[in-house]
């Protein structure tokens, strides 16, 4: 959910912008617009005055383009989730001292049905729809909202969006024009469901020229085959190891290091008879009593490659891995951790748009995730986990989501970790949310500072 929550924080707080372009004048500050539709859809991009006494040097440029959920009505049927929203597209272009933006809607299918037909699709979405779907209804074709995270391999003509699914939505980062659907090829038509995670990352020493993702198939009740795969500008995509596992893992992230992937199935799963009937996915979920499993991939493997280390963790969950890395003796995963699924299974969950609009109900949605490390022992397998607190020069203490670093430091120790923080300042609003910047390598107590202000959507 990130690139939704950044993609709205380049609008609603882009330091060096003037609200005097009319095209954008009418977007309103808050929380409760940051839930609503934005229906917004430029053809052409704009200018964006620069604020008076303000300038950019000549020698910056470059494009930040973000993917998230924008549409959560039509006119027959409506979404109850912002993670079902239809995909749209938020550029920044910063050339010759000047701003230029521009957002579009992804012309996926999803989004053509919903607009000619007047209504949402039916097909896998995490909440239920207004109204509901009958269970005799046939799922449309519609399954192909790709509407979290836009990525961009170097030397590739186009961008990438991804969202759960395995399909991956391909764009032209210029115009923002839609290009294709890219599917995933290695699965029979027995599949009735493929799953990946949507944050891929960039393959160590590639130069950012090829990815590594992950792919959950579904063979059957209880059994399920995770491939590891990589991927460069040919689209071509190559599994360098699998493995079976007897449940229907969410992996919505992992962790990479110079050599290997560190994939962390947590015990959140999906009862499969439940998603087989689209049923809504948040309906879906269950918590298993279960430790987490951690497989080690070799970069260098080929599709019929077994984990070089399997070793189970104490029982956790993560939506988002901060970053991973290995030394000659450990391996390290730092993760945004909760003690279980109660994030997902909690009557008050981030992202229904119901809870996120009612000050009473979305006040008592979970607190987020604490900064653990996972360190697993090379030669031996053994697990140990620490938490860092996340403590300001106020006393104030943070719990965190939506974790990034420098990218350069992918795959290496990092010391510096961004993210976002709800209930920030030891707030009682879940609304009151704020920037955190930690210090991972500091000895001191004091590793955090945050920059917040009540009823600022970051």
């Amino acid at each position: 959910f990130l690139p939704l929550v950044m993609a709205r924080l380049l609008l609603l707080s882009f330091s060096i912008l003037s609200q005097a372009v009319e095209d954008i004048s009418n977007f309103e500050k808050g929380w409760d617009k940051f839930w609503q539709d934005d229906l917004r859809d430029m053809s052409e991009p704009i200018s964006l005055p620069l604020e008076k006494g303000s300038d950019l040097p000549h020698w910056l440029r470059g494009s930040l383009i973000r993917n998230g959920p924008a549409q959560f009505t039509s006119a027959k049927r409506n979404v109850t989730f912002a993670y079902d929203g239809l995909a749209k597209l938020y550029k920044f272009e910063v050339r010759d001292g000047a701003v230029r933006y521009q957002e579009r809607f992804l012309r996926t299918a999803c989004f053509n049905l919903t607009r000619e037909k007047g209504s949402f699709p039916k097909g896998p979405m995490m909440g239920p729809t207004e109204p509901p779907f009958s269970p005799f209804e046939p799922p449309g074709q519609g399954t192909d909202n790709v509407n979290t995270q836009a990525w961009y391999l170097a030397g590739d003509k186009v961008g990438l969006a991804t969202t759960d699914s395995a399909v991956i939505g391909m764009f032209d980062p210029d115009t923002l024009d839609t290009v294709g659907m890219l599917n995933y090829p290695h699965h029979s038509p027995g599949d009735a469901i493929l799953l990946s995670a949507t944050h891929p990352h960039d393959l160590p020493g590639s130069g950012g020229r090829m990815l590594v993702n992950v792919v959950s198939q579904l063979l059957g009740v209880g059994s399920h085959r995770l491939t590891v795969y990589k991927m460069g500008g040919d689209h071509v995509q190559i599994p360098f190891g699998s493995v079976s596992v007897p449940f229907m893992p969410y992996i919505h992230s992992f962790g990479v290091s110079e050599e290997y992937m560190l994939l962390a199935v947590y015990p959140l799963s999906f009862k499969e008879l439940c998603v087989l009937q689209f049923k809504p996915l948040i309906e879906c979920l269950d918590w298993l009593e279960k430790n987490v499993s951690i497989f080690v991939f070799p970069f260098n493997g080929t599709k019929d490659s077994k984990p070089m280390l399997s070793v189970e963790a104490p029982s956790h969950f993560s939506m988002h891995h901060v970053n991973s890395f290995q030394d000659k003796d450990y391996f390290y995963l730092d993760v945004a951790a909760y003690n279980d699924g109660a994030v997902f299974k909690s009557k008050f969950i981030h992202g229904s748009l119901e809870v996120m609009q009612n000050p009473s109900e979305r006040n008592n949605v979970p607190q987020w995730g604490m900064y653990r490390r996972v360190r697993v022992e090379r030669s031996s397998g053994a697990v140990d986990m620490v938490d860092f607190q996340l403590l300001d020069s106020e006393g104030m203490v943070y719990l965190f989501d939506f974790p990034f670093i420098n990218p350069a430091y992918d795959a290496r120790k990092h010391c510096v970790m961004w993210a976002v923080s709800a209930y920030a300042g030891n707030s009682t609003e879940y609304a009151d949310w704020g920037v955190v910047r930690v210090d991972a390598c500091t000895k001191s107590k004091v590793n955090t500072v945050a920059w917040r202000e009540p009823g600022l959507v970051p």
